[in-house]
């Protein structure tokens, strides 16, 4: 199946408000708690906070998934949230759950604020793809 142009521009939209909102909630809401928390994780080394390629491309993937599933299995704006939400909780659940079995200073605070992250920014994207995939 290819998808159509109103998947790509709704695709778009969802990676539009999930970089905003990490920007948002990594940056400016937690930047300092991350700040820390990471520093910690390098042994100490001051971490640089930013937008890599690599995490852009994270961006683009979840906001293509966001897309594909949301719409394909979302009745309603509720629905849409809830598919969203853990769609999210999947994603950075995972990823938390790997980096603290793993990494010693990825302490559980840090792991369930950013799973937190995950499924808010989910829940948000997945209402917001969903209600401007009934507008004409």
């Amino acid at each position: 199946m290819i998808p159509s142009p109103k998947f790509w521009k709704l695709a778009f939209v969802a990676f539009f408000l999930s970089t905003i909102g990490d920007y948002f909630w990594h940056m400016v809401l937690f930047g300092e708690f991350y700040r820390v928390h990471l520093e910690a994780v390098n042994s100490g080394v001051p971490v640089s906070m930013s937008f890599s390629p690599f995490l852009l491309g994270l961006e683009v993937l979840m906001a293509l998934a966001s897309t594909h599933f949301v719409l394909g299995m979302s009745k309603s704006s509720k629905e849409a949230a809830g598919n969203g939400a853990l769609l999210g909780l999947v994603a950075t659940g995972a990823v938390n759950a790997v980096n603290h079995s793993f990494i010693v200073a990825w302490d559980l605070p840090l792991a369930l604020i950013d799973t937190v992250f995950g499924i808010l920014i989910g829940a948000i994207v997945g209402w917001c793809i969903f209600s401007l995939s009934k507008k004409n």
